[in-house]
């Protein structure tokens, strides 16, 4: 039997940095980094350290989503193209190890024709 574990966060630089530069309101309180970085590494990680991790928990496959709270937060033009980079790098971890990695698309909402 396989272990799959379905909708497992990621996150990715570009998407971090776009939530710093919110306005406090828009901010949510979970994307403010730890003091550690513990976290923040483990979500930016899509190659040797996430699979380390999955060896030693007895994951055999992940599903891959962007963290929480996704793009929804963040003007429609920076939604739209990080929307684009976010899947970009997702299918580029998939295509790296696709017997461990598979993936749901980050979609802007903002703008659902983009």
């Amino acid at each position: 039997m396989k272990i799959v574990g379905l909708e497992e966060h990621y996150v990715t630089p570009e998407v971090i940095t776009a939530w710093q530069g919110l306005d406090p309101q828009w901010q949510d309180p979970i994307t403010r980094p730890s003091d550690d970085g513990e976290i923040e590494r483990g979500l930016l990680s899509l190659g040797s350290e996430r699979l380390a991790v999955m060896d030693d928990a007895g994951v055999d496959t992940q599903v891959l989503s962007l963290t929480t709270p996704g793009l929804w937060n963040l003007d429609t033009a920076d939604a739209v193209a990080l929307q684009t980079a976010c899947n970009d790098r997702l299918a580029a971890a998939v295509a790296d190890s696709p017997d461990r990695f598979q993936g749901f698309a980050t979609l802007a909402v903002q703008n659902p024709e983009a």
